[in-house]
């Protein structure tokens, strides 16, 4: 399952489109509308799409001028999946805080990373988690609830998870620090107290840098 587009786990990627589209939408949209939400299909792929489904009387289609409207037909009986398809991403995210709220050991923050953060998972993506909790002792026992919470997002998702660990004052990060800065998404915690946490980190980082070089 790629987490930008669920659909795109059961259908081509125009029917993705479409179906993720219309399925938030609190409103009606043109073909238009739906391309400029999609990422990848063609505008006539987008069109072939919306005039099968509307045929099988899954959206609506409605004259708008010159233009069509569509939008999900909630009547259908498979609008709700749709909608849960839809909105599954967030589903995971819910899921994995739960999982944490289990944990031994407190959570400062989860941060989503990698491919999946900047949406662009593709057929070999897998899911980068950052895991931030106080101490090395914390760590030491948030280890095992990372293994289990890697299997479990692989098992929600169909795509392998990899789980990483820091401490606050973790040491030597590497480069990935500037990437999960920069690109990461918080799912879990206060996103400015998670900034903060990695700001703090870099700071370290840089004033180890300093000291070795003195």
């Amino acid at each position: 399952m790629k987490l930008q587009n669920p659909f795109t786990a059961i259908c081509s990627d125009a029917d993705a489109a479409v179906l993720l589209a219309l399925g938030r939408a609190p409103v009606e949209l043109t073909a238009q509308q739906v391309y400029g939400l999609a990422a990848g299909p063609s505008l006539s792929s987008v069109r072939r799409s919306l005039d099968r489904l509307a045929q099988g009387g899954v959206i609506h289609e409605r004259v708008l001028g010159q233009a069509r409207g569509y939008s999900l037909n909630q009547q259908h009986l498979l609008a709700g999946p749709i909608q849960k398809i839809a909105h599954a991403t967030e589903e995971l995210y819910s899921r994995i805080a739960q999982s944490l709220d289990a944990w031994p050991v407190s959570v400062a923050g989860c941060v989503l990373f990698g491919s999946a953060a900047r949406g662009e998972m593709g057929d070999s993506s897998d899911i980068d988690l950052l895991i931030l909790v106080d101490g090395e002792s914390a760590a030491v026992q948030a280890e095992s609830g990372a293994y289990e919470l890697s299997r479990q997002v692989e098992a929600w998702t169909g795509v392998p998870a990899n789980v990483v660990v820091w401490t606050r004052g973790q040491e030597n990060p590497g480069a990935i620090l500037e990437n999960i800065a920069g690109e990461g998404k918080t799912i879990y915690g206060d996103p400015q107290e998670v900034r903060g946490i990695l700001r703090g980190i870099g700071g370290t980082t840089s004033g180890q840098g300093e000291d070795r070089a003195s």
